[in-house]
């Protein structure tokens, strides 16, 4: 039987216990992020980035959330110092204070304090310690096989960026490969690394290391190292574009075991990235690039893509890949000098 006395006294003492520790809740609260909604609704957590009219977000209650910024009616965050750049190529770094005024936030840098218009973001990053927490990226695959052919295609892809308060970079693979009669083929490989360090709002130094492989085209491996400098010419809250060119220096070994010395080029490379966030949930990415030989009279090269990603349901989106090479002089004589295709998959974003 329950005791009258024990059980009273056990009420009591719960209800003196929460509301000792009720202010200790409320200040875990107000020191993380908050999302308040044009709707009245509210989400806790930490704020990840914000790109292309989308806030990642790490919800309390739910988890990792992509969240379309024209929602938000203000925002709050200090768990993490930020970099914010507006579509008006001002640069700030600081934290976030939510604002009374529908789709309007404050900056506050030191002890200054900005009111800034939410559909006038164009990038928002947080720095937090630890070199893992800094990552993202993904991954994405896909294959093919045709039973009367015995012949079948794999390919896939991977995409990590990590970015400081002046530093962005990212590391992106892809491969193509084909099996015939249980066979299989290395037929088109790429590997780079591109850093770049923003000296402005707008303008880098850009560096780049990079090996490509393309049996099309006759190249066993090509070995390219770029130096130079770009600049972010175009902004908006769903779209941003780069031009960027330098010096690069290649070492190329074709698949009949012909080697070239050091290959002086010019490159020139055009980048384009869009984001349609209402649905249907549509990111369109486009680089395109151009080399001129200062080493080989009359050669030049081409190297294009174009990446479609459809978004299915969370981090899953069904890829479409279009790429295009051509080569003005293959290194071997007979070979093709374009290389163009087409590539799915199902793209995986962490």
């Amino acid at each position: 039987m329950h005791n009258p006395f024990l059980q009273k006294h056990c009420i009591i003492f719960y209800m003196i216990l929460a509301q000792w520790i009720q202010p200790f809740k409320l200040l875990s609260q107000s020191n993380l992020d908050t999302i308040y909604f044009n709707n009245g609704e509210k989400l806790i957590g930490e704020i990840k980035k914000a790109d292309l009219g989308i806030l990642t977000f790490d919800s309390d209650a739910f988890g990792i959330m992509n969240i379309k910024m024209y929602k938000i009616k203000t925002l709050k965050a200090h768990t993490n110092n930020i970099r914010l750049e507006t579509t008006d190529k001002k640069l700030y770094f600081g934290n976030i204070d939510s604002c009374n005024e529908t789709g309007t936030i404050y900056f506050i840098t030191g002890s200054q304090k900005e009111k800034i218009l939410i559909r006038n973001i164009f990038l928002i990053n947080t720095f937090k310690t630890g070199f893992i927490n800094q990552l993202e990226g993904n991954v994405s695959g896909g294959f093919t096989f045709t039973r009367s052919s015995g012949a079948g295609q794999l390919n896939g892809s991977a995409l990590v960026k990590y970015n400081t308060r002046e530093f962005e970079s990212e590391f992106n693979a892809s491969m193509i490969g084909s099996f015939i009669n249980s066979q299989y083929s290395r037929d088109r490989e790429t590997m780079q690394f591109n850093g770049s360090y923003f000296f402005s709002n707008t303008w880098y130094f850009n560096g780049i290391i990079s090996y490509q492989r393309n049996i099309e085209l006759g190249i066993a491996r090509r070995f390219q190292e770029l130096a130079g400098i770009g600049n972010k010419f175009l902004i908006r809250n769903h779209l941003k574009a780069y031009m960027q060119t330098g010096l690069s220096f290649n070492e190329e070994k074709s698949t009949e075991d012909q080697t070239t010395g050091v290959l002086l080029e010019i490159p020139l490379t055009f980048k384009l990235d869009f984001f349609k966030y209402k649905k249907p949930n549509i990111q369109f990415s486009t680089t395109q690039s151009i080399y001129y030989s200062l080493s080989q009279a009359n050669r030049y090269r081409y190297d294009g893509s174009i990446n479609v990603n459809w978004e299915i349901i969370g981090d899953f989106y069904l890829n479409t890949n279009l790429y295009n090479n051509y080569d003005s002089k293959s290194p071997i004589d007979g070979t093709a000098k374009s290389d163009y295709g087409i590539v799915f998959g199902l793209t995986c974003k962490f």
